[in-house]
């Protein structure tokens, strides 16, 4: 059974740290506070309770409260005649009642950066994490009912692909230029490759767009892409830059297959050049006049490795040996 690490505290650790601030600014009147509070006690108590429907429609406050509660989902509701029935769900659930009024009661924000899309430690959970969460458990709830989940947001997005060789990996090599607007694509290049524009030329790899939905690292909600593929053909000097990764088709396909964690582009675009384009990459023409060498880290750790085997291999083994009699002798 895998459990969480318990968090041990000392007396001093749960006493105050700040000053006293003013109260929060209360969207529900205190007595409204109060009333879901009692509910949490009760809940907390007993597990269970019940309530006439006169009751509830005429207190709005603890309609939203257990709407919210059963959103969360710690407590089940039903609906027999005039009767709502109100009961936690598992051991934990008694707790969280409790635990929402007292944010409520105090004001508290579960989470304070919305912005960062990142873990600020590791024991703290980023907002990232938790829209990630809600979104994947909506999208099976939606289609778990029979229904297809609503589209949070649209974004067209586009990326033009420069083939080129590479006379050390001896074969073609492609780049991916992603943007995220159709109208910019040739804008960005230009920005980006710090290519003139008028040396750059784009040509449609599709005719309509590309159909493509994810659940991306930087949003965390569903969002429908749909995508303009082009080819780029680059006239005069090209310089690869350190951060360029350029692929070659073997290695976009393995990219294809694995569906790997952190994949930037969707399998949907992947499809489209491998079963789509007549002849897939290979049919592309060169974009670029001369050659290009691969200036990504991972190529340029393979290119060494592959270089300097003849002394590399037997000086790690050198390595391994002497780290063995260290350890023999500490202990």
């Amino acid at each position: 059974m895998n459990l969480l690490p318990t968090h041990y505290f000392t007396a001093e650790q749960l006493r105050p740290t700040g000053t006293a601030s003013p109260a929060p600014f209360e969207l529900l009147p205190r007595e409204a506070i109060e009333e879901c509070n009692k509910l949490a006690e009760v809940l907390q108590d007993r597990g269970t309770t019940v309530f006439e429907e006169e009751e509830l429609s005429a207190r709005p406050h603890l309609l939203w409260f257990l709407a919210l509660l059963r959103f969360l989902g710690p407590v089940v509701v039903l609906k027999r005649g005039t009767k709502f029935e109100v009961s936690s769900r598992g051991p934990l659930g008694r707790d969280v009642p409790r635990l929402i009024s007292l944010y409520l009661t105090h004001g508290f924000h579960a989470f304070d950066d919305w912005t960062r899309r990142h873990r600020a430690s590791p024991d703290r959970l980023a907002a990232i994490e938790f829209l990630h969460y809600l979104e994947l458990r909506r999208i099976d709830s939606a289609k778990n009912i029979g229904t297809s989940p609503e589209i949070i947001r649209e974004v067209p997005v586009a990326f033009a692909i420069i083939k080129a060789y590479s006379e050390k990996r001896r074969q073609d090599v492609y780049l991916l230029e992603l943007n995220k607007d159709w109208n910019r694509c040739l804008r960005e290049i230009e920005e980006e490759l710090s290519i003139p524009r008028d040396n750059v030329s784009l040509t449609p790899l599709t005719r309509d767009p590309l159909t493509g939905y994810s659940l991306s690292g930087g949003h965390g909600t569903l969002g429908h892409y749909p995508c303009m593929i082009y080819w780029a053909r680059i006239r005069g000097e090209f310089k690869a830059r350190t951060k360029d990764t350029w692929l070659t088709e073997s290695e976009f396909s393995e990219m294809r297959r694995s569906h790997a964690p952190g994949l930037v582009i969707n399998p949907v675009y992947l499809d489209f050049l491998f079963h789509q384009l007549p002849e897939g990459l290979r049919g592309l023409q060169r974009s670029l006049d001369g050659v290009v060498e691969p200036a990504g880290g991972l190529h340029r750790v393979r290119d060494f490795v592959l270089e300097h085997k003849v002394w590399l291999i037997p000086t790690l083994a050198i390595l391994a040996g002497l780290i063995a009699v260290m350890r023999g002798l500490l202990e």
